[in-house]
């Protein structure tokens, strides 16, 4: 695979209540040294994601580091809300985002279903050191001969798909046999119903 376009959002500074993860300066590293990165530093806000989304021609990759509620992203100063993310994520239109968050599955259903995207995400809350570490190697592994699929690296890295794990845009969720995929899914379709 050759050298993607990489959006990423990880605010170093993230509102009161939210410890700032040191791991996010070695996510940011090894994506600057991997892949063309254009990376939002601080203060992250949802008014500059939208603009420096707009400014990147053909991004392949918005990767978010860094934590995520069921009310959003975590920012410098806010949360920005999931439905502003899918927004971005729409008008972008990369090929991939990598949540590399905590507990982000719910969020990666939404995001993959309505951008028609693959994400990669994590099923449950992430060490700081083990999302820092599979970006580390996540990155560097998109170059390497024969990795020709975004989910053939992720698989690699975790094979088992117990922490990172990858939703494809072109195999519908209806069309898996995973239960619980259908569930979240449908409970995030009422959700939207009842607001």
């Amino acid at each position: 695979m050759e050298q993607q376009r990489v959006v990423v959002i990880a605010p170093e500074q993230v509102v009161e209540g939210f410890t700032p993860l040191p791991g996010l300066s070695d996510e940011i590293l090894a994506i600057r040294q991997a892949h063309q990165a254009v990376v939002l530093g601080d203060p992250v806000r949802s008014k500059d994601i939208i603009e420096r989304v707009r400014q990147v021609e053909d991004c392949q990759i918005i990767h978010f580091g860094g934590h995520l509620t069921e009310e959003g992203f975590v920012a410098t100063h806010e949360i920005i809300s999931l439905f502003t993310i899918t927004m971005v994520v729409a008008n972008c239109r990369p090929r991939l985002v990598v949540l590399n968050a905590c507990s982000s599955e719910k969020a990666a259903i939404r995001i993959a279903t309505d951008c028609q995207v693959d994400v990669i995400y994590t099923v449950e809350d992430v060490q700081d050191d083990h999302a820092s570490t599979f970006a580390s190697l996540f990155y560097p592994k998109l170059l390497e001969e024969g990795v020709t699929e975004y989910a053939d690296a992720c698989r690699q890295l975790d094979p088992s798909g117990r922490i990172f794990r990858y939703i494809s845009a072109r195999a519908p969720l209806t069309r898996r046999n995973d239960t619980v995929l259908e569930q979240m899914l449908d409970a995030i379709n009422e959700m939207e119903l009842d607001t």
